[in-house]
């Protein structure tokens, strides 16, 4: 749902790249809303059940791969996964409610584990026209891609790495830092904005204290808290925070307009004038 609305620039950004990497998305036709944070706090079965209806979706469609741009999704997939491997008795409610007993033969893939495991970062730095020289950048992976491991299945949960060496494929420079994976409170953006507002203003300052000229994800929540909320925290300074796909459109030398860099509420002109 983010991608068809408040961050449609991933998914524009994430379907240019990958035509240029020759990797040929195709959409399900038909999918429905994963439930994210809400659903499964009211029912269970209900949280299970959307997640499955789309993987029954691609099973059904003839694919044994799928790839969520958004972390929400992704978790939300590997979540219902796991919980339908421990419970039979919630695979059988599920199964009646989509009158459909999913098979299980879909993967799952983040957008990371597809430009990691399908392209390879030697394959990645051969389209780079425009390398990101002299950028130094935070990558921020936020809490769903990595926890819980059980479910997630993250191999580096404090310390993930792929958005890291695809900056270094792009020419930029990575900076370490301690905020890779901590949460922004994108849950509790209408719920607890106050707190939501705190848990992004430290990210922002760490970010900023570490000289990084600006932050990447891949995740749709946090690029909302990151990006959007500037404003409302109030700080003397503005960090740009663009999609790793936006920057390895850049990287490839595609036209900013083409990456929808301009939807961003803060502005990455002072990315665009750095790498020329």
């Amino acid at each position: 749902c983010s991608l068809h609305s408040l961050s449609s620039e991933l998914d524009e950004s994430t379907r240019t790249v990958c035509d240029v990497l020759g990797l040929k998305v195709v959409e399900p036709q038909g999918w429905t809303c994963c439930g994210s944070s809400a659903v499964h706090g009211a029912d269970p079965v209900v949280a299970t059940t959307l997640p499955i209806q789309n993987l029954a979706l691609v099973e059904k469609s003839g694919f044994d791969e799928v790839m969520a741009p958004c972390s929400a999704c992704l978790f939300r997939f590997k979540s219902a996964l796991h919980d339908l491997r421990e419970e039979d008795s919630l695979k059988t409610q599920v199964a009646n409610r989509i009158h459909y007993e999913y098979r299980d033969s879909v993967r799952v893939l983040s957008v990371l584990d597809l430009f990691e495991e399908k392209v390879g970062m030697d394959a990645i730095a051969t389209h780079v026209k425009k390398p990101l020289h002299g950028l130094r950048v935070v990558s921020y992976y936020g809490c769903l891609l990595t926890r819980p491991p059980k479910i997630t299945g993250a191999n580096h949960v404090e310390n993930p790495r792929q958005m890291d060496q695809i900056m270094v494929a792009l020419g930029a420079e990575p900076v370490d830092w301690s905020y890779k994976t901590e949460c922004c409170g994108g849950s509790l953006s209408l719920t607890r904005t106050d707190l939501a507002l705190a848990l992004t203003r430290k990210i922002l300052l760490a970010a900023r204290a570490l000289g990084a000229d600006a932050i990447t994800t891949s995740c749709p929540l946090c690029h909302v808290n990151l990006d959007a909320r500037q404003a409302q925290i109030g700080l003397d300074f503005q960090m740009p925070v663009l999609f790793i796909s936006q920057f390895m459109g850049l990287a490839f030398g595609i036209e900013p307009q083409r990456l929808a860099v301009h939807k961003h509420m803060v502005s990455v002109k002072p990315v665009l004038d750095k790498i020329g």
